[in-house]
């Protein structure tokens, strides 16, 4: 549970570190995501989405100013993002004002999203299960095309022997954690995210695009990818990211402090 609140926050900084970049704010950003979360649900009365909602937004509206500081005037992302990690937690501090310490409702359904709702044993075998058979049939579709082409490709039988190694993996896995409460949907939700960025990044053109302008910026320049496009949206992406972790760490803590 407490791995999955860093754990989001670090989805973003692999992105950033893929065009050789850096962010050193993410800390300060997920504070501030928190906070903002935090304040306009007790303070404010506003409804648990739209705070929700609120706090992403702040996180990617920071993105989109780190991005337009690196490509429009050039500034290197180290000197901007280690002025954020100072500017974002006065900010913070800020949103938190004379309070202090903020306590979120203990009925809130974040709160018991983030401490205590757990996947029936079923579910998590069924998991653990539906795990291989993605593997393989993703992995037999690559060999198809693979083979179609005249490329060389693995044989099915590794590939299966592979999709059921991780079945067991992740299905003892389950077991262990059933042994106690199980497995939680916060940590579900962090693994489901880490999933879908790497199907991004792999399977679509911006993915595509993001590893081209990481290895060599002017050839992909050249090439004719929109490579300030690509540095504002990986930014962009950074600090969202960075406030959801913040929004998960408030509900996991259950409340959000100086």
């Amino acid at each position: 549970l407490d791995s999955a609140t860093i754990g989001m926050i670090s989805v973003g900084v692999v992105l950033v570190l893929l065009l050789g970049e850096i962010d050193l704010s993410i800390g300060s950003v997920s504070g501030v995501g928190g906070s903002i979360l935090a304040v306009l649900l007790v303070y404010q009365g506003w409804p648990l989405a739209t705070a929700i909602l609120a706090a992403v937004a702040a996180g990617l509206a920071i993105g989109v100013f780190y991005g337009l500081l690196y490509t429009r005037f050039g500034v290197p992302s180290f000197v901007m993002t280690l002025a954020g990690l100072l500017a974002f937690l006065g900010l913070q501090l800020s949103i938190l004002g004379s309070r202090g310490t903020v306590n979120l409702p203990v009925n809130s359904w974040l709160v018991d999203f983030a401490n205590f709702k757990y996947l029936p044993p079923v579910v998590s075998y069924v998991l653990a299960t539906a795990a291989g058979v993605v593997y393989f049939v993703s992995r037999a579709a690559t060999i198809r095309r693979r083979t179609a082409a005249t490329l060389s490709a693995p044989s099915i039988r590794s590939v299966a022997i592979r999709a059921v190694l991780i079945a067991a993996a992740v299905a003892a896995g389950a077991y262990y954690l059933n042994i106690d409460r199980g497995i939680g949907w916060m940590p579900l939700l962090w693994v489901l995210t880490i999933v879908l960025v790497d199907l991004v990044l792999r399977r679509t053109t911006w993915g595509r695009h993001v590893f081209a302008v990481g290895g060599n910026e002017e050839a992909a320049r050249r090439a004719g990818i929109a490579v300030n496009r690509v540095y504002i949206s990986v930014f962009a992406l950074s600090s969202l990211f960075a406030a959801l972790g913040g929004v998960l760490a408030a509900a996991r803590l259950q409340s959000v402090a100086q």
